[in-house]
């Protein structure tokens, strides 16, 4: 088994990764100098439950709008241009978030913006690793105590060995630094400094031939990540300042874990720092035997499927609405 690195061997990792030129370093090099801190590092590990829902959100030119499912999901890697987040050039990622206010806040929508906010319902359990979800980068993002999401503060599973004093301080060096990388916010034009988290994404998983040996613990797993059972990464939001999980998922995932329920074409009539108002001009939740969305030429609308029927209403976000039948399943728009 490899061994876990030093403390000394940590910090100076860390200390090359913040001095390096990140505008002229070549990505692989980046991991070259990331490796000490991929060794039998133990990492969260949440899990999204078959049912979940996820957003996506897509700008469009006004007087656009998707035509395929394809415009809706992740991009072709031709498309991919630039390092992102999880990727660098060329490599696609379903980038989405848990709250359809997040994810438009996450395509920097602005007054007069018109996006396209897609819903996809997870068919099959998704296994992630957590990157950024600690107390000090919450803190710093929402600039109030940390609201830690439930997955992070479960015990972990009995069979897994304590870590001693020495190995729980390095562990928690790492995890820390990993966070504040996912953190960052990145400007236009300075895209380069994406290059630590996007190698830290690669050896999580992204890149199939990682030899990294993160330990992804919770939820009664205890695996090495990567594989065919690592699905994405989970880390807060960075535009909405908000302990909000956003998800970056591998096409594979997308295609084999994720069902499309509806896209809703909006126009965002008021955005500030604090708000944001929109108003829908158009909704779909089909697609033909081409895989072309079939809009309504209206706004989605909940219905009553006969007289009496009784649904119990709950704001999920700003003019954002879940409706449940009496039963508790949910109802969609249609």
């Amino acid at each position: 088994m490899t061994e876990r690195p030093t403390l000394e061997q940590v910090d100076s990792a860390i200390a090359a990764l913040k001095q390096a030129d990140l505008r002229a370093m070549e990505l692989a090099d980046v991991k070259v100098i990331l490796q000490p801190l991929t060794l039998q590092i133990r990492m969260r590990s949440p899990l999204l439950n078959k049912g979940a829902r996820l957003f996506r959100a897509r700008q469009f030119a006004s007087g656009e709008r998707p035509i395929l499912l394809a415009d809706i999901s992740f991009p072709p890697p031709e498309r991919v241009r630039s390092y992102q987040r999880v990727n660098p050039p060329g490599r696609p990622v379903f980038y989405c978030s848990e709250s359809f206010d997040v994810s438009l806040s996450e395509v920097g929508a602005a007054t007069g913006s018109v996006v396209a906010v897609s819903e996809w319902q997870v068919e099959r359990q998704l296994h992630f690793t957590d990157v950024g979800f600690s107390e000090n980068c919450l803190q710093t993002l929402t600039g109030r105590p940390a609201e830690m999401p439930a997955w992070a503060t479960e015990p972990l599973p009995h069979e897994l060995p304590p870590l001693d004093k020495e190995e729980d301080a390095v562990n928690r060096r790492v995890v820390e630094f990993l966070a504040e990388q996912f953190c960052v916010q990145v400007r236009s034009g300075d895209e380069h400094l994406y290059k630590v988290s996007v190698a830290i994404s690669e050896v999580l998983g992204f890149d199939p031939a990682s030899t990294g040996r993160f330990e992804a613990v919770g939820n009664d797993i205890g695996t090495n990540v990567g594989g065919s059972g690592f699905d994405g990464i989970t880390y807060p939001s960075v535009s909405c300042r908000a302990p909000v999980q956003n998800v970056a998922l591998r096409p594979h995932s997308v295609d084999s874990k994720l069902r499309f329920l509806n896209v809703g074409l909006v126009r965002v009539t008021h955005a500030d720092k604090s708000d944001m108002k929109f108003e829908e001009i158009d909704f779909a939740n089909s697609a033909n035997v081409a895989r072309e969305i079939e809009w309504k030429g209206r706004a989605g609308v909940f219905r009553t499927k006969k007289p009496g029927d009784t649904f119990r209403l709950t704001q999920t976000g700003v003019d954002r609405w879940s409706i449940t039948d009496i039963d508790g399943n949910r109802v969609d728009r249609e």
